[in-house]
């Protein structure tokens, strides 16, 4: 798990070393062991670590990189990194789980290897195979591969973004890096905010898709995507989709669970490879006890109870607290659990420290409770955590949100015994309302009655902006609601628009960025390409039924873990600990951010009405449920404002 800088031009490499320096240094906290820095030219790749060159070779690239040592502790793997020819040089973060058995079948190719670690693996694969290799791995990687004979540049991403990759364009170079902030450094690069995007997510919740970012020329590469680069040509590929063909699944339900299992169980396995302390997130849910019982089940319980530590976090006195059933699994499991209370942390010391993390403007408190869990990670002395990320939007795990959808599909598909005990099993479990249902047939049949519907749901907030800016937010095209995604059914369509763009993008980079910033690696072991392949493969009735959610986890746990935990049909949600916090240790900040005329921002908003908001919000005012999520989203993207742009909106 490393951090890296790319700077490649095809004609003149203006970058001076100290600028490329100073970009590598700003990722120093996602690779604090070992760093390294290598640059092209007419006699070949320089390289070096403190001293640079007295100029960078033109042209060509230059690699900067930061090493967090996770295999191969030695400084054997120090990047950049070179084939034994020279011809190839590669910068790399992530991790390749599946290594050992690609080594060993590149052995056979007569590739020898000088080194325990994953990325000469990466590199000898690329070298073998070309592009091709990507189909080959399992793991999570962002890479750039410099190929020297023919001077081109091959950059990619993991199939579901769990890395980052940003790129910007200055004259004739393209910047890479791992983060942001890093091409901030560069000094042809400014941090000019986009200031639709910005609204949209103030008024909407709506975060940028890919390629795009809250910053003007600045993108993010999209996941699963490749791009070569040369002198004259620039190409992009996307080499994996989830397949919309289902898979050939077994009849018989057992025997799907069973799979399931398997894949699950094997992914755990592969992601346990590692040469320093690993850890994981338990709650009192399926997901991450599922992990944890992995992790047993490859360890053996008496060496698990010796290596295992667990980070969980506790709502003492919350209706969401959990820290029974953690106890209970972790006595059960062997389990060391370190324990972070997120409702009164004080967070006033480290949320600009957040917010520079994260480098986008978040909704929600998620970031901040994953770094206070992260921070207690690194605290233990855990390089790596395994976290249960991705279950509840391949499998259905949200009741409010998808036992409307898969009811709707069997009413469509004229099931109507089986629909009227999905909305019995949705009203009695979950206490779904019966108008939800109806939300749900309009968004699949008039999605822009739906939208409008939406709105009028926001029109509450409208007072809060300029009504310059908002008209022309309003004038965007929305985003559709689910028929853009792929999927035969509703329920199937609806869990594509949350796994592709909804929330799983979102809780990857928060969870990148928090972890990083505790220099801990995140592993997600569900979102194992071969287990998403196989969910979305699925029929409707392995996620839900009767109201019960995530039912083929259930049944492929259900003689593993203890039965509180399998049967427990109830979705427990992270507790917002806003207003608390906005009562309490973020009072003087949100005074600072918001409630004046002088906000970075302030050209979006109406800020006599803003203001007002502010003064309720901070003093216990009356102030709505939507309301306290707009101070929340103001406060955030006014603080990001600070930290990243130079002048006001």
């Amino acid at each position: 798990m490393c951090g890296f800088v790319c700077v490649y031009d095809p004609e003149a490499l203006l970058i001076p070393p100290a600028a490329l320096h100073r970009m590598t240094e700003t990722l120093q906290h996602r690779g604090p062991d070992d760093f390294g820095y290598a640059a092209s030219g007419p006699d070949g790749i320089r390289t070096w670590q403190v001293t640079p060159p007295s100029g960078l070779p033109t042209p060509g690239v230059a690699f900067g990189h930061r090493r967090l040592r996770i295999l191969d502790l030695s400084d054997a793997g120090r990047q950049p990194f070179n084939s034994p020819s020279h011809r190839y040089w590669m910068v790399y973060n992530g991790e390749l789980y599946n290594y050992i058995e690609l080594r060993n079948e590149l052995k056979q190719f007569g590739h020898c290897f000088r080194t325990e670690t994953d990325t000469e693996v990466v590199l000898a694969a690329f070298e073998q195979w070309g592009p091709d290799c990507l189909a080959r791995f399992n793991g999570m990687w962002a890479l750039a591969i410099w190929d020297d004979l023919e001077r081109s540049l091959f950059v990619a991403r993991d199939r579901i973004g769990i890395k980052p990759l940003f790129y910007a364009r200055t004259g004739t170079a393209w910047v890479f890096a791992s983060e942001i902030k890093a091409l901030l450094q560069h000094p042809l690069i400014r941090a000019e905010p986009d200031a639709e995007k910005l609204l949209r997510f103030l008024h909407y919740d709506e975060v940028p898709s890919p390629p795009s970012t809250f910053f003007q020329g600045i993108q993010t590469l999209e996941p699963a995507t490749s791009m070569r680069l040369t002198s004259d040509k620039v190409s992009t590929q996307r080499y994996w989709n989830i397949p919309e063909a289902a898979a050939r699944l077994p009849a018989d339900p057992a025997a799907r669970a069973s799979k399931l299992r398997f894949l699950i169980m094997d992914s755990v396995e592969l992601q346990l490879r590692a040469d320093v302390p690993i850890g994981t997130m338990l709650s009192g849910g399926l997901d991450s006890t599922t992990i944890a019982l992995g992790i047993n089940q490859h360890l053996g319980t008496e060496k698990a109870s010796t290596l295992q530590k667990a980070v969980s976090a506790f709502y003492p006195g919350s209706w969401n607290d959990e820290s029974q059933k953690v106890n209970q699994l972790a006595s059960h499991l062997g389990i060391e659990v370190h324990p972070v209370y997120p409702m009164t942390a004080d967070i006033s010391q480290t949320i600009d420290d957040v917010i520079f993390a994260v480098e986008a403007p978040f909704s929600g408190t998620m970031p901040i409770v994953q770094d206070l869990m992260m921070r207690e990670a690194g605290a233990l002395g855990l390089r790596v955590v395994l976290n249960g990320h991705g279950p509840d939007e391949m499998l259905a795990g949200y009741p409010a949100r998808h036992c409307s959808f898969a009811a709707l599909g069997l009413l469509m598909q004229l099931q109507l015994t089986a629909f009227t005990r999905e909305v019995a099993g949705m009203r009695k479990l979950h206490a779904v309302p019966t108008s939800d249902l109806l939300y749900t047939l309009i968004r699949n049949f008039s999605p822009s009655m739906a939208a409008a519907a939406a709105g009028h749901l926001k029109r509450h907030t409208d007072i809060f902006f300029d009504r310059d800016w908002l008209r022309l937010a309003k004038a965007s095209p929305a985003k559709s609601l689910d028929r853009q995604y792929p999927g035969k059914t509703p329920l199937a369509r609806r869990l594509r628009a949350e796994f592709d763009h909804e929330i799983v993008p979102r809780y990857l980079d928060y969870e990148d960025r928090v972890s990083m910033r505790s220099s801990v690696e995140s592993r997600v072991p569900f979102l194992d390409h071969r287990i998403i392949e196989y969910a979305f493969s699925l029929p409707d009735s392995d996620k839900i039924k009767d109201g019960v959610t995530k039912r083929i986890l259930r049944s492929a746990m259900n003689d593993r873990l203890p039965s509180e935990i399998v049967d427990d049909n109830q979705k427990v949600y992270i507790e917002s600990p806003f207003q608390r916090w906005l009562g309490g240790c973020l009072r003087e900040f949100a005074n600072d951010m918001i409630g004046h005329n002088d906000m970075r921002i302030g050209a979006l908003l109406n800020t006599k009405e803003v203001n007002d908001l502010a003064s309720r919000a901070t003093s216990n005012g009356a102030c709505s449920r939507h309301e306290l999520s707009l101070v929340w989203r103001l406060m955030i993207t006014e603080g990001w404002a600070r930290t990243f742009t130079e002048s006001r909106l």
